[in-house]
C-alpha cells in the first residue's frame, strides 16, 4: 500500500513538473543540471539532452556566467544566501544568444543526504515590454503636456489641482507648487464662473459626454489682473471606466479680444469717415452757393455797416470751407497738397475743434517749441492725424484725464536715424501727443 501511494505521489509530482508553466531546473552543488521540465526547453531553446549534464551557467549571460561557480562555491562554504529562498529579477540567455528578463526563485533540498538546488524561472519579457510601452507613452505624454502652449490643468473629481503644465505659470503666474492641492476656484475672476464651469461639466457627465464645448469665462492671474478666456474640459477615466479626474485646457483670449476691439474701432472710424465725407461733400456744395452769392452782393452793398456784415458772413463761409476740407481729409476724399507751414500755428488753429471733440472732462494743453523750424506737410493730413490721436486718447480716458500736444526740433545723425525709424539723417520737426489713459 505504501509503495502504491509513493508511486502515485511520484506520478503526481512528475505530472506537475511536466505541465508547469514556469521553467523548473534542478542542479547539484557543482552547478550541473540534473533535470529540466518542458517549459525550460520552450523558454531557453535547448533540448533536454543539450542541457542535462552541463553547467547551468550556460543559461546565463555575462558577467553572471563567469561568476556563477564562485557564487555557488561561496554558498557551499559559508552558507550565505544571496538568492536562495529570496528570488530576484535577472537576465537569461537563450540558445540563439538573445537575452531576456526573468524572475528566478531558488530553493535548496536534499535527497538521501545529497544537496541539490531547484530553480523556478518566470519569463518577464511581456512585463518588460509592457513597462517599456508604458514608459514610452508616459514620456510622450510628458513631452506633449509640457509643450502645449495653452494652460493644461489636471484635477481630481473635486476640482483640486493635481498637475499643471508650464504654460500655466506663463499665463497665470503661479508655479506648479503653488497650485498643487488648491481648488481651481483660485484661477477664476468671480466665483460664479467657477460654479458655472463645474455645473456645465457635471451636466455633460450625466449625459454620458466625454468633454465640454468651450466656455467663455473670466479668469484671474496671480497679480490680480482679470482676463477673458475659453475653457474646455474632458473626463479622465480609470481602467474600469470610472471618472478618475478632469483635464481642463484654458485659452487666454486677451489678444483676440484686442484684435476684435481694434477691428471694431477701425470699422467705426471707416463708417464715420464715410458719413463725414458725405456730409462734408453736401455741406461744401451749400457753401459754394453761399460764397458765390456773397461775392455777388459786394457790388450792391454800399452801406459801410452792411459791408461789414457781408465780410463777416464771408469769413464764416471761409471757416466753414476749412472745416469741410478737414472733414474731407478725414474721409480720405482729397489729394495731398504739400506746403511749407509752421506746425505750431497748425496746432493752435485746431485747439478749439479739439476742445469740443474731447469734452469737458479732458484737460488739453500744449508745449510748443520756440523758433520751431518750418516743415513741408499737407495741413489737412496733419490735422487729421492730430484729430485721430486725440480721439484715441479720449477713448483711453473714459473717466477723464490730461492730453498734451508737444512740438520740438530734432536733428538725427546716422545712428539715431536708424534707431528712430527716420528715412535719413537730417533736421526734423517732431510732434508728440501724450495722455494719461490706459494702455492700448
Amino acid at each position: 500500500m505504501t509503495n502504491s501511494k509513493t508511486i502515485e505521489a511520484q506520478s503526481m509530482l512528475e505530472a506537475i513538473l511536466q505541465s508547469a508553466v514556469g521553467a523548473i531546473i534542478t542542479i547539484d552543488t557543482k552547478g550541473t543540471i540534473q533535470t529540466v521540465n518542458p517549459a525550460t526547453v520552450r523558454l531557453f531553446g535547448y533540448s533536454e539532452l543539450e542541457m542535462v549534464g552541463r553547467n547551468v551557467k550556460m543559461l546565463m549571460p555575462e558577467p553572471h556566467r563567469a561568476r556563477h561557480d564562485g557564487y555557488l562555491s561561496h554558498h557551499m562554504e559559508t552558507g550565505e544566501r544571496k538568492i536562495i529562498g529570496l528570488g530576484r529579477d535577472v537576465e537569461g540567455q537563450r540558445k540563439d544568444g538573445s537575452q531576456f528578463p526573468m524572475h528566478l526563485s531558488v530553493s535548496a533540498f536534499e535527497v538521501q543526504g545529497v544537496h541539490f538546488f531547484a530553480g523556478i524561472v518566470h519569463d518577464l519579457s511581456a512585463r518588460s515590454r509592457l513597462q517599456e510601452e508604458v514608459g514610452r507613452q508616459s514620456a510622450l505624454f510628458q513631452v506633449v503636456f509640457d509643450h502645449v502652449p495653452e494652460p493644461l490643468i489636471i484635477t481630481d473629481v473635486d476640482h483640486r489641482i493635481l498637475l499643471v503644465n508650464p504654460a500655466v505659470k506663463r499665463v497665470f503666474g503661479y508655479s506648479s507648487e503653488e497650485l498643487a492641492g488648491q481648488s481651481t476656484a483660485v484661477l477664476y475672476d468671480v466665483a460664479a464662473d467657477f460654479v458655472r464651469a463645474g455645473n456645465a461639466f457635471v451636466n455633460l457627465e450625466a449625459d454620458g459626454e466625454e468633454r465640454t464645448g468651450p466656455l467663455s469665462l473670466r479668469f484671474r492671474r496671480k497679480n490680480g489682473d482679470a482676463f477673458p478666456g475659453h475653457l474646455a474640459r474632458a473626463s479622465i477615466r480609470d481602467q474600469i471606466g470610472g471618472q478618475a479626474g478632469i483635464l481642463g485646457m484654458i485659452r487666454d483670449m486677451t489678444f483676440e479680444h484686442k484684435q476684435v476691439d481694434a477691428r471694431l474701432k477701425t470699422q467705426r472710424l471707416e463708417a464715420i469717415g464715410q458719413l463725414t465725407g458725405g456730409v462734408a461733400h453736401d455741406f461744401n456744395n451749400l457753401l459754394t452757393i453761399i460764397t458765390g452769392n456773397l461775392e455777388l452782393l459786394e457790388d450792391y452793398v454800399a452801406d459801410p455797416r452792411g459791408f461789414d456784415n457781408l465780410k463777416r458772413a464771408q469769413g464764416a463761409a471761409e471757416a466753414g470751407a476749412r472745416l469741410t476740407s478737414r472733414l474731407l481729409t478725414f474721409a480720405r476724399r482729397r489729394r495731398l497738397e504739400l506746403q511749407i507751414v509752421d506746425l505750431n500755428e497748425q496746432v493752435r488753429a485746431m485747439l478749439e475743434l479739439l476742445t469740443r471733440t474731447l469734452g469737458e472732462n479732458i484737460q488739453l494743453s500744449t508745449r510748443l517749441a520756440y523758433n520751431l523750424w518750418k516743415t513741408q506737410i499737407d495741413q489737412s493730413e496733419i490735422e487729421s492725424a492730430i484729430l485721430n490721436l486725440a480721439i484715441n486718447s479720449r477713448d483711453a480716458m473714459p473717466n477723464g484725464g490730461k492730453l498734451v500736444i508737444e512740438t520740438t526740433n530734432v536733428t538725427l545723425d546716422g545712428d539715431t536715424a536708424l534707431s528712430d525709424g527716420a528715412a535719413a539723417p537730417g533736421n526734423y520737426v517732431r510732434m508728440s501727443v501724450s495722455d494719461t489713459g490706459v494702455s492700448m
